[in-house]
Parts: C-alpha cells; structure tokens; sequence
C-alpha cells in the first residue's frame, strides 16, 4: 500500500465503523462486539506501528494528537498484539503454528 492510499483505506474504515454503529442503534448486538473488537485491533495496530515506525517521538508527537513524551510512553508499553502475532495487524505472515482466529 503506498502512503497516498493510507487516507483512502482509513475514510472507508470510517464508513465501515459508522454502518456498524448504524446497526448497533438499531439493536444489533453483534455490531457492539465487532467495534469492541475494532476497538482492540485499532489500539494493538497502532501501539505496534508506533513501535516499528522510522520516526523519533518528536516527529509522531503531532501525528498522534499527544505530547513527544506522552508517545515514549505508550511505545514503551506497547505490544504487538493481544495474541502476540504481528499478522493480526498486517505486517507479516503469521509463522505461529495455530494462528488465532484474527490472524486466520
């Protein structure tokens, strides 16, 4: 994915996660479970991201919305994923032996 189709793929997640809350408002239980799950994805993607991202804290500072320490921080305590395989957040093939049901 090149850098100028990341705003792109973002705008239709967007779209995706306001359909899920459209369905949700209309009684959808499992429209709450899958944003709680998005909610857990997007959290464990970007802690990871952050962690592998060629830039200094000064330069994700802004980009996150936080102060530069406020990002040390959350590197520092970030993990890759809740299951431990980078594969649920897309970065590279799962080499797990019983990949979890998100990496599947």
């Amino acid at each position: 994915m090149s850098r100028h189709e990341s705003p792109e793929v973002g705008a239709a997640v967007l779209r995706m996660m306001n359909g899920l809350i459209r369905r949700a408002a209309d009684g959808d239980q499992e429209a709450i479970e899958a944003l709680a799950m998005i909610e857990r994805a997007a959290t464990n993607a970007t802690n990871a991201a952050l962690t592998v991202a060629p830039y200094s804290y000064g330069e994700l500072a802004p980009v996150m919305g936080a102060s530069r320490s406020a990002v040390q921080q959350r590197v520092g305590k970030a993990t890759p994923a809740e299951c431990g395989h980078y594969t649920c957040l897309g970065m590279r093939k799962c080499r797990e032996p019983e990949p979890c049901e998100v990496c599947s």
